[in-house]
């Protein structure tokens, strides 16, 4: 099994200094670019990843207003906790935060909820989503510790730390069964944060091997 890992590993690294190679040459663009590292496991055996679950229960919204009542904010700048507040979100753009009470002054009273999703903070704490810039939804290797990840799993772990938006660099399970997955998460058929992939760059420059953005299957 150990022999077989290090085959894996190998065949990963080889795909990347290629890829990196064929940029710093000049190589013409590589219509399987992004696909190497999935390609060389499946051929030793490994099944391809699935699909995530569709999105379920657990999952709620968009909303054409939401209000987040009661709750401080940490806002990432630095400066200290601001609250309590009552924060209004229409369309999944931050419209307004009003202090509601505490060591401030009122700036009004509570907005009316109209209709509107109210979450009711209890004092509790809000801050901007997380932006993980270098994550990888698995990798080819973790089949040697009996199967892949399961994709749900690390779909859910994430949001639930509060990771909102990921940058998949090197899409090791496929640029295009990545950017499917992006596609799902936009259109709001999985649960998961928004999602940017990466692939091998194809132009002449070879300061980054690993840069070319890509967020679609249609763009890559």
């Amino acid at each position: 099994m150990a022999i077989r890992a290090a085959r894996s590993v190998g065949l990963i690294a080889l795909s990347t200094l290629a890829a990196m190679a064929a940029s710093a040459w000049g190589a013409p663009p590589d219509p399987s670019a992004g696909e190497e590292v999935i390609r060389d496991a499946m051929s030793l055996g490994i099944r391809a990843p699935a699909p995530p679950s569709p999105r379920g229960p657990e999952a709620e919204g968009p909303f054409d207003r939401l209000i987040i009542r009661d709750v401080h904010v940490i806002d990432g700048t630095g400066a200290p906790p601001r609250g309590p507040v009552e924060i209004t979100i229409e369309r999944d753009r931050i419209v307004a935060i009003k202090d509601i009470g505490g060591t401030r002054a009122m700036s009004g009273p509570a907005a009316p909820a109209c209709g509107a999703r109210v979450i009711e903070g209890k004092g509790g704490y809000v801050l901007p989503g997380f932006v993980d810039v270098h994550e990888h939804i698995g990798t080819p290797t973790h089949v040697y510790g009996g199967s892949l990840t399961q994709v749900d799993y690390v779909l859910k772990l994430l949001l639930a730390h509060g990771i909102t938006t990921v940058r998949d660099t090197g899409t090791l399970l496929g640029l295009g069964w990545t950017a499917d997955l992006g596609d799902a998460s936009r259109r709001g058929g999985i649960t998961a944060p928004r999602r940017r992939c990466s692939r091998p760059r194809s132009t002449s420059s070879a300061s980054s091997g690993w840069d070319r953005r890509t967020t679609t299957r249609s763009s890559t």
